[in-house]
């Protein structure tokens, strides 16, 4: 008799906990769908431009919601971008030092970061972040590639064009490739190298045609090879595809502009 009992037990203990799991499933997945109407909500603002609604209601998503779910890193990525549509862009930087608080290792995050300090000139704080993104993803080429191009804009070109060239090495997207081309292309003119520089620049441009830094390029060779009106036509080509910044000086200095 106590063996029945026992056999019993054991059996209402196996359908209760059948059923303690199934409720389980049931929360999670309510849950999951939940978190997932709210992302999409989410983008779909973003989207429509309504970058504020993004803001406020990501902020009230984060106050209610403190352990990690699979979302936050997404709305908080959206948060940061709608700061920066709406020119804020101090509130866009401070929210990805909050990502990178909370979630250390987050490649788009050390992307952007590495970026914005690069882009302002603090070289140290890129390569900080650039060398995190290294160690955490090390097949990742963003973070040699920019490596490359601030160590020219600091102008230690022969160390550029071993970042150029370790890109190189596993990069696989051909805008990667013909950018790494072009960091090597543009240390050698610096270090003199124009006939090497030249061809260096035609394997850049078979991968990134649209590149303008690589029509930059091609002026400072051709201002090397002392042919103005040939640099002023790479000029304007570089300047068509979005590259006004840099050629600014340039043509001032060789075109008359």
């Amino acid at each position: 008799m106590h063996g029945m009992l026992q056999i019993h037990k054991k059996k209402d203990m196996g359908a209760f906990i059948k059923i303690l799991i199934g409720i389980l499933i049931l929360f999670t997945c309510t849950l999951a769908d939940a978190q997932d109407d709210i992302l999409l909500s989410m983008q779909s603002n973003f989207k429509a431009k309504n970058y504020r609604k993004v803001i406020d209601a990501t902020k009230s998503y984060l106050k209610k919601h403190q352990p990690h779910d699979t979302v936050q890193l997404q709305l908080m990525h959206l948060k940061s971008r709608s700061y920066r549509m709406l020119q804020q862009y101090d509130s866009s930087f401070y929210t990805y030092i909050e990502i990178i608080k909370k979630y250390p290792t987050d490649r788009v995050t050390l992307v952007h970061l590495g970026y914005l300090f690069g882009e302002a000139g603090n070289y140290h704080s890129a390569f900080h972040f650039l060398q995190k993104l290294r160690k955490y993803h090390p097949t990742d080429p963003v973070g040699t590639l920019n490596f490359s191009f601030y160590h020219n804009e600091l102008g230690n070109h022969e160390t550029a064009i071993a970042y150029a060239d370790s890109t190189l090495q596993i990069a696989r997207d051909s805008l990667t490739i013909g950018s790494a081309w072009n960091n090597r292309c543009y240390a050698n003119i610096q270090l003199g190298n124009l006939t090497v520089a030249n061809e260096e620049l035609e394997v850049s441009l078979s991968y990134f045609p649209n590149n303008s830094y690589a029509y930059r390029n091609l002026a400072l060779i051709n201002i090397g090879k002392r042919k103005d009106e040939e640099a002023c036509a790479a000029l304007e080509i570089a300047s068509q595809l979005g590259g006004i910044h840099i050629t600014q000086q340039l043509k001032r200095d060789f075109c008359g502009k």
